[in-house]
């Protein structure tokens, strides 16, 4: 079981604070009793949030606010830092019905208190009362609503049955950057002189790989894999009825309808968001046994893949253009050949 101390919530990516401040909008999102069909905002706080993390805006216009304070005492200066936040908020919300706040410890009693004057929680009490109080006698009722350690952890408890929300936010360890270096660091020791760079082999496999894993550069392999089969391919359609003279009319005419379906799909292929929808509605315009089963395998890759929306098949595509481009002209070489023979 994850030990849950806010003191060691997770520094990544900028710092305690700003993670303490999302997992209060979290949890204010989730256990907060707001009425059905009102609107959710979080805002970002690089350039000041206003008073607070995020609000609900409920069908009559009022506004329910969340405030996350990263500190662990509650003297004057940390009590004054709250009035200021409230203040904030009131002046960008007029309509704040409810002001909860969340910090990371829980308040001292009467009893710690002694003689050293009233306790963190006489404090907050009277403070509470007082803006109350005011609200109320101005017209505006306002609620503020106070979550400590304890109520936080009680909230985790209730909206993470699994622990992984705990184990995110309190268990930093599992997930850095530094553990999984050290983890590959220990790998290539095992595996020990059965390992080495020089041996890596490039293949197809590491482009679709690299891609899967997100570390691939689309744009790169449209570039160096794409751009040649455009060019080649632009140009024999460029030539148009001359290139094709060679061949009897019927297959002139399946070969000119391939090229412009060829020439639309390399042409959308360079947009990566449109790559699956115009292979998926490519049609078999060739005789050819080779193209069509290219198209066939290209087409079941894309159904098993259908809602992973990640261009697994890029190498599959690569390797079946080029059949393809070279399966034609291949054919047409030798149907040239043919044609001059008959004309010698």
């Amino acid at each position: 079981m994850t030990t849950i101390n806010f003191k060691n919530i997770r520094s990544t990516p900028t710092s305690q604070r700003d993670s303490f401040e999302a997992l209060s909008v979290q949890l204010f999102r989730k256990c907060a009793k707001i009425p059905t069909n009102s609107s959710f905002i979080s805002l970002r706080g690089d350039g000041g949030d206003g008073g607070v993390e995020a609000y609900f805006r409920t069908p009559t216009d009022t506004v329910i606010g969340v405030q996350a304070k990263y500190f662990f005492k509650l003297d004057a200066p940390e009590l004054t830092q709250i009035a200021d936040s409230l203040s904030a908020a009131l002046s960008n919300h007029p309509t704040l019905a409810e002001y909860h706040i969340y910090i990371p410890f829980d308040l001292t009693g009467r009893v710690a208190a002694g003689k050293r004057g009233k306790s963190q929680a006489e404090r907050f009490e009277e403070w509470k009362t007082k803006v109350e109080s005011a609200a109320a006698e101005s017209g505006r009722p306002l609620l503020i609503i106070l979550a400590t350690a304890a109520s936080i952890q009680s909230q985790l408890q209730e909206i993470d049955i699994y622990g992984g929300v705990r184990r995110y936010w309190f268990d930093e360890t599992t997930i850095t950057s530094h553990q999984i270096g050290h983890l590959l660091q220990q790998a290539i020791e095992f595996a020990g002189p059965r390992y080495t760079a020089d041996l890596d082999i490039e293949t197809h496999a590491h482009t679709v790989l690299d891609i899967f894993s997100g570390i691939g550069d689309y744009h790169t392999w449209v570039n160096e894999s794409l751009e040649p089969h455009i060019s080649r391919l632009q140009s024999t359609h460029d030539y148009g009825e001359e290139s094709l003279q060679i061949l009897p009319e019927e297959d002139r005419t399946k070969t000119a309808a391939l090229l412009d379906e060829l020439l639309a799909l390399l042409n959308v292929l360079e947009n990566e968001s449109q790559m699956s929808p115009a292979l998926a509605r490519l049609s078999c315009s060739s005789n050819s046994h080779r193209y069509s089963a290219n198209i066939g395998h290209c087409r079941k890759l894309l159904s098993s893949n259908s809602t992973a929306q990640i261009p697994i098949p890029l190498a599959f595509v690569n390797f079946m253009l080029s059949t393809t481009y070279h399966f034609l002209r291949k054919e047409w070489t030798a149907l040239a050949h043919t044609k001059r023979c008959a004309t010698n």
